[in-house]
């Protein structure tokens, strides 16, 4: 299946870091927290 379909993360969703268990407990499947928005410097850095 990996070589036909995109078996990628899946649906995302963005929500307040005051919320994540709240909204974690309404969801039966498991859930992973994969990231974080932060405040920048307002600079553009590319990783390769």
């Amino acid at each position: 299946m990996y070589r036909v379909f995109n078996m990628g993360i899946g649906m995302i969703v963005i929500v307040d870091k005051l919320l994540v268990s709240d909204i974690q407990k309404l969801i039966p499947e498991e859930t992973f927290v994969i990231g974080e928005l932060v405040a920048g410097n307002h600079k553009t850095r590319l990783v390769a």
